[in-house]
């Protein structure tokens, strides 16, 4: 699961708090779980792969997966969990022949993507004409609770709007050479989070969005939700939170 993914952003600078603050292996194994159904006989290539969290699951269940990310530091962990896999590379320009793939996986990769487009077009060539495009996009669909009540989403304060959405992705997948075939939830998450910890994230630039915000982006933007965050009843009491994605699935037409 990675943030970034044929963009400028230094995700270097936070991969080693990466695992933390997106679930590791246990979130991962949950979307692992979530895809597999969906997926083709043949190989999985996972652009954006991060630190292998979701990749590890799924060979261990008998896919072969290799992997791309734009990140060194990312692709250490990765190596790590699935030896020479994995390699540098960027979403809108893959290294991997065209039509040499029986399915692609993006985990939280398309949020931040420089062209959601692009991106589509490379996913599109490198597919066998019968492979899958499977994704889940990095919004959260939590239970209410004062932790929510306080978020925001920084995607679009900073964007104007998602370019994640399913509807979002499905428009721009349409026009490249892709029919939408299925849409659902992933398994429903639970963990403890505390407001504090959240505030802690948000303050290192733990996600992939704020890295590279300006001074002044990050008064008007981050420090009110930080704020909220910390002034929210017995901060740093973890709160038991429940979550799921969405979950989409193309196939070239």
């Amino acid at each position: 699961m990675s943030d970034r993914a044929g963009t400028s952003i230094s995700f270097d600078r936070i991969a080693p708090i990466y695992e933390e603050s997106r679930g590791g292996l246990v979130r991962g194994g949950s979307y692992a779980r979530t895809i597999a159904p969906h997926l083709l006989p043949g190989t999985v290539l996972e652009i954006g792969i991060g630190t292998g969290s979701v990749a590890l699951p799924l060979t261990q269940e008998g896919h072969p997966v290799v992997g791309v990310d734009l990140s060194a530091n990312m692709l250490t962990f990765a190596h790590e969990r699935l030896g020479a896999r994995v390699a540098i590379g960027d979403v809108m320009a893959l290294p991997i022949a065209s039509a040499s793939v029986a399915n692609v996986v993006a985990v939280w990769v398309f949020q931040l993507v420089g062209s959601v487009e692009a991106t589509l077009i490379e996913a599109r060539r490198v597919l066998h004409e019968r492979g899958r495009l499977v994704v889940i996009p990095s919004v959260g669909h939590f239970e209410p609770d004062d932790i929510d009540e306080v978020s925001v989403d920084f995607q679009t304060l900073i964007r104007g709007a998602r370019q994640d959405t399913p509807g979002a992705l499905r428009a721009a997948a349409e026009g490249v050479g892709f029919a939408m075939v299925e849409q659902r939830f992933t398994e429903r998450q639970e963990f403890e989070e505390s407001p504090s910890k959240i505030a802690d994230q948000i303050e290192a630039r733990g996600y992939g969005i704020l890295l590279d915000l300006g001074a002044e982006e990050w008064q008007r933007i981050v420090v009110p939700v930080v704020s909220a965050l910390r002034s929210l009843p017995e901060p740093n009491r973890p709160r038991r939170r429940s979550t799921r994605n969405d979950l989409v699935v193309f196939e070239p037409v």
